[in-house]
């Protein structure tokens, strides 16, 4: 079974290469292979990642449109299954991520809007947002990310307040962060007030 599962895996790899390579030429074949990954997207949202950072940046771009076609629940299951392998900064993945991110930051402000959140999931949405904002940044959106983060540092700050033990790091990183937005934007003498924090 082992071996038929990495077999299987191979040969994947092998034709997203191929389908990667031959959509550089090929136009007529970009919204057939964008179809083929809406439906199978599940399937090889790993695979999809591993051949976008070893080949053109087309198969990345395809992925970003079949994602954005994708139903709620599927995209939902993608998300999960991409959401730590994006984490690694990729030029040619950034834009996936940004997508990813915003995803997971959209479910969490629906629920967020459904009810309030306990402190353990107030944690997570921030921790959620803050990879939204780190998404952003690397793909050169500096003002949104700033905009995330701030958020983050807000959620945070609240939180250290009534569990300093429990928050403090993630507390310690959202500052961080956003001091690390503010400069990038030319709020030097803001973030210089942020990193002694």
């Amino acid at each position: 079974y082992v071996q038929g599962a990495v077999k299987v895996r191979a040969n994947r790899r092998n034709a997203l290469t191929v389908l990667a390579r031959l959509s550089s030429h090929r136009l007529d074949l970009r919204e057939i292979i964008v179809e083929a990954l809406v439906d199978h997207f599940p399937q090889c949202a790993h695979d999809v990642v591993a051949v976008a950072t070893e080949t053109t940046e087309h198969l990345s771009r395809l992925a970003e449109t079949a994602f954005l076609r994708l139903e709620s629940a599927v995209k939902g299951q993608v998300a999960g299954l991409l959401r730590s392998q994006l984490q690694e900064e990729s030029v040619r993945l950034a834009e996936l991520h940004v997508l990813v991110t915003g995803f997971l930051v959209e479910k969490w402000r629906q629920r967020k809007e459904k009810k309030p959140l306990n402190s353990s999931d107030l944690a997570e949405y921030a921790k959620v947002l803050g990879n939204h904002a780190v998404a952003l940044g690397r793909s050169g959106r500096t003002d949104q990310a700033l905009v995330c983060e701030r958020e983050v540092r807000n959620s945070f700050e609240g939180l250290v307040r009534k569990d300093r033990r429990r928050h403090e790091p993630d507390y310690a990183t959202s500052l961080s962060n956003y001091a690390a937005y503010l400069s990038e934007v030319g709020q030097s003498d803001e973030a210089l007030e942020h990193a002694k924090q």
